[in-house]
């Protein structure tokens, strides 16, 4: 999915839960606690050999205050230009899930 124009965090989060008809419950994060849950992380894999669900990369993006995205590169190499726009693409994306069964 990709789109021209500027969305931010906060507005494709809005836009995917009122697709999928859900209420959005923002949840502030102190950094410190994404540090310890990098160290426990650490620790399991050092004595279980396991990463499971949270790893450290997953954490490092988690970090991130800002992305962004562009799809100049995409035009350019492969001449082709997005023309759905975010939110259609999200609700054809969210009705695909619901009719195989995953959501």
């Amino acid at each position: 999915m990709a789109n021209e124009a500027l969305t931010g965090n906060v507005e494709l989060v809005e836009d995917i839960a009122s697709v999928l008809g859900v209420r959005v419950r923002r949840l502030l994060v102190p950094m410190f606690v994404f540090d310890m849950v990098a160290w426990l992380v650490r620790q399991k894999k050092r004595l279980t050999g396991s990463v499971g669900f949270v790893n450290e990369d997953r954490i490092a993006t988690m970090r991130q205050r800002y992305w962004v995205a562009s799809v100049e590169k995409m035009k350019q190499d492969l001449e082709w230009s997005p023309t759905t726009p975010v939110r259609q693409g999200l609700e054809a994306t969210a009705r695909w899930y619901r009719e195989h069964g995953w959501l």
